[in-house]
């Protein structure tokens, strides 16, 4: 694809923005952050559509510059979603100000479960991602990942195992 003319932006737009738009509000599940990440997407894509080599169909492709954003970005919030991921676990954090003990306690668990979480796969911190913040059902995530239902369980469940020992990797 070699057309970069504004007609032909435009209609690439029209074609796949709702595909797009579609996969990114269920990877967020915020309105607003798949419309920003769509954008952001097209942009670009336009920058480098020149570069487009057509190994895959150009959804695949706009789909994976949205992903590698959706991704990137996820990376950049980790610490809001460690701390989440904490919440779920059982950890307490009281509403008024915390003993400084508890606190820090508090502040060690989320870098120990935020490095835990780094030590995964980015597929398997994409899946507990994705079922435990997204609360994503397993069939939208075998959707996102082309993989069966059955198969997501089976990969949801070794990725727990696998953040579960690294968590007592970090803290025997």
């Amino acid at each position: 694809m070699k057309s970069t003319s504004p007609q032909g932006i435009e209609a690439l737009f029209e074609l796949h923005a709702g595909a797009v738009y579609g996969y990114l509000l269920r990877m967020s599940g915020d309105p607003a952050a798949a419309d920003e990440l769509t954008s952001e997407t097209f942009l670009r894509a336009m920058l480098a559509l020149d570069g487009f080599r057509g190994d895959s169909s150009v959804r695949t492709w706009l789909i994976r510059i949205a992903r590698n954003l959706y991704l990137n970005r996820a990376r950049r919030e980790q610490r809001t979603t460690s701390l989440d991921a904490l919440t779920e676990q059982g950890v307490s954090f009281r509403a008024n100000q915390p003993e400084p003990e508890t606190a820090a306690l508090d502040r060690e668990r989320g870098r120990e479960l935020q490095a835990a979480l780094l030590t995964l796969s980015e597929t398997d911190r994409s899946l507990l991602l994705l079922t435990s913040q997204e609360k994503m059902t397993y069939r939208e995530v075998g959707e996102i990942l082309g993989i069966s239902v059955a198969a997501v369980k089976v990969r949801v469940f070794r990725a727990r195992q696998r953040l579960s020992n690294a968590l007592d990797e970090i803290s025997p």
